[in-house]
């Protein structure tokens, strides 16, 4: 729980620029009185929520209003194979692995770059600037300082094989739970005041 203290601030920005992103559109703007998919916000949320917390910036899905990159997308692909992979193993082999015609999801490309990107813009900028850039240090932070005192062990593959995972593994698992329960909140409102009032 203390781990989750440390990050609030990183997540209180993300926070923060969705409710004024949908104040603007949907309070003040265009759309007022419109049909706001909050399953879509809720998952740009998670996914810029996630890059924040790993990267210390956002991948702009919450900006742009849509898919950055197909980063959801290709994600999304990806589960689609695993989950039937993960519960027969051997159908990995047949497909995915096949020496003749490979079947399966494309390769994690668009999320790896990104990474490596923000890996390289970043020790740019601590060059530049002499200082790291936030007071709440986010995870590539955290690692890079392991870089420093295990230069032989740890090297820029190894941060992006640390880095991607938390991203897409959080940014998936925590869009569906945001979901779920705004959806179960929505359909039920006696729940939905009484965690508004224990809230308070």
């Amino acid at each position: 729980m203390s781990r989750l203290i440390d990050i609030e601030p990183l997540l209180d920005v993300t926070i923060n620029m969705l409710t004024s992103k949908l104040n603007e559109k949907f309070v003040d703007g265009p759309s007022k009185g419109k049909v706001c998919m909050m399953d879509d916000w809720l998952g740009w949320l998670a996914w810029d929520s996630m890059a924040n917390v790993t990267f210390g910036r956002h991948y702009g899905f919450i900006e742009k209003e849509q898919d950055v990159d197909g980063l959801i997308e290709d994600s999304v692909n990806s589960m689609r194979y695993f989950a039937p992979v993960c519960q027969i193993p051997w159908l990995d082999y047949l497909l995915d692995k096949n020496p003749i015609k490979r079947i399966g999801p494309k390769p994690q490309l668009t999320g790896t770059l990104y990474a490596v990107r923000a890996i390289s813009e970043y020790k740019q900028e601590i060059a530049e600037k002499g200082l790291k850039s936030q007071n709440v240090p986010h995870l590539l932070d955290k690692y890079l300082g392991l870089e420093e005192q295990h230069p032989g062990m740890v090297n820029d593959a190894q941060l992006v094989n640390w880095l991607l995972p938390t991203v897409i593994a959080g940014g998936d698992t925590t869009a569906s739970a945001m979901r779920a329960v705004v959806y179960f909140l929505a359909k039920n409102p006696e729940t939905k005041q009484k965690l508004f009032f224990e809230l308070d």
